[in-house]
């Protein structure tokens, strides 16, 4: 069972669909023009979905993607800012002032801007396929994937239980990709600026040694950073570890939310 709605957040119609009933108040943000549903589903619905018992889970629609538009999504900057203060404001709409946060990809960089700069919000964090700076490998390996079609028939699938068409899906990903190309020029020293010293949570850092996207230094340079760091390496995982994982994903989220520990599995 699921509850939809949306929350008007600085002009943004901010979407979420929340989930569970449990104590434990847990916001999932997905990567680019994702989703809950396109980029959780295996967390949501699966044989190794989170304990909807022990958490009540939201998953929000960031500003520009899924429901959340019009308008489009802004590209400076501000927008981990602008992001990061819709996921503040939509938890202290549905009453949650503190919450555990999950985040995927572009939606782990929105992670670690909320933790940075809500601090009495976040109670711990676990940040997938992160990428923190500017690498000329990393943004040229991103903007290989422009081109949807190239993506295989299963996972435009997926972005087709919530776009109308895959023309709409290429249109906003070749938007993206604009962002993409600037993302050295506007963070120039990663999305943080470097300064981490307010991310005082408890971080699980989530890696897997094949992502083509993320190049090992990323999570090593946060490991150094973070005061409370852990770093969980899946040494044949690539991008989307959650979605090969599963049963070990579902451990090690459940245990660092619920327990406050890392699953050695």
């Amino acid at each position: 069972m699921s509850a939809t709605g949306k929350v008007d957040v600085n002009g943004w119609p901010i979407w979420y669909e929340k989930f569970g009933s449990g104590p434990h108040v847990l916001l999932l943000i997905p990567g680019a023009i994702g989703t809950g549903r396109t980029d959780f589903d295996d967390q949501l619905f699966g044989e190794y979905a989170l304990n909807m018992n022990e958490f009540t889970i939201v998953a929000i629609e960031l500003p520009g993607w899924g429901r959340s538009r019009p308008p489009i999504r802004k590209l400076n900057n501000k927008i981990f800012e602008n992001d990061s203060e819709c996921c503040v404001k939509l938890m202290e709409s549905l009453g949650y002032n503190k919450f555990h946060v999950l985040g995927w990809s572009e939606g782990s960089r929105v992670a670690l801007v909320l933790s940075a700069n809500y601090p009495n919000s976040v109670i711990s964090m676990i940040a997938m396929a992160l990428p923190v700076y500017p690498t000329e490998q990393n943004t040229a390996n991103i903007l290989k994937t422009r081109n949807i079609q190239n993506w295989g028939p299963e996972l435009i699938g997926k972005y087709l239980k919530v776009y109308d068409s895959e023309s709409e899906i290429q249109a906003l990903w070749k938007r993206h990709m604009v962002f993409i190309s600037n993302f050295p020029d506007y963070f120039p020293k990663g999305v943080c600026n470097y300064k981490y010293d307010t991310i005082t949570c408890p971080v699980l850092i989530v890696h897997g040694d094949k992502d083509p996207l993320v190049q090992l230094e990323q999570p090593l340079h946060l490991m150094e950073k973070l005061k409370r760091a852990h770093l969980k390496r899946f040494p044949l995982g690539g991008h989307n570890v959650h979605v090969v994982y599963q049963q070990q994903f579902k451990q090690l989220v459940e245990d660092f939310f619920l327990e406050g520990k890392v699953s050695e599995n």
